[in-house]
């Protein structure tokens, strides 16, 4: 089991992972998730479904484990897909899956960037309050 994959456990017990096609395919209709990954062997449709998903916001990451090793990784026999919904932890993942996968390395770069601008404007809004006039 890669880093990234073992990553995944920790953002299951955080309850930032939604698991299998249909609870990310919700997930994904409700803004809530971040990062999508997607096992090796996936049927076609599963496939398919999951990659009509993916746009400029919510990427997708076709692994190379295969189903029973995600479902290890999130505690279940086999799963498809995989949704995280925190960025912080999707682009750690990402970041980890880099080394394996080109995709997940330019996902990663674009998360990074996503979630660091999201702390900033987290902690623009703590230092000035609800109507910070750096915010238009």
């Amino acid at each position: 089991m890669t880093a990234g994959l073992s990553m995944l456990g920790m953002a299951r017990k955080a309850g930032a992972v939604v698991i299998g096609e249909e609870a990310v395919t919700e997930g994904v209709l409700e803004h809530k998730i971040r990062l999508i990954l997607v096992a090796s062997d996936a049927g076609d449709t599963t496939a398919e479904r999951i990659s009509r998903l993916e746009s400029d916001k919510l990427p997708v990451i076709p692994l190379n484990e295969d189903k029973q090793t995600l479902g290890a990784a999130v505690g279940f026999a086999k799963v498809a897909a995989v949704g995280i919904c925190d960025l912080g932890f999707a682009a750690a993942i990402a970041a980890k899956l880099g080394g394996d996968n080109p995709r997940a390395k330019s996902v990663s770069e674009g998360l990074s960037q996503r979630q660091n601008k999201a702390l900033r404007r987290k902690a623009d809004t703590v230092k000035h309050g609800k109507k910070s006039k750096r915010r238009k």
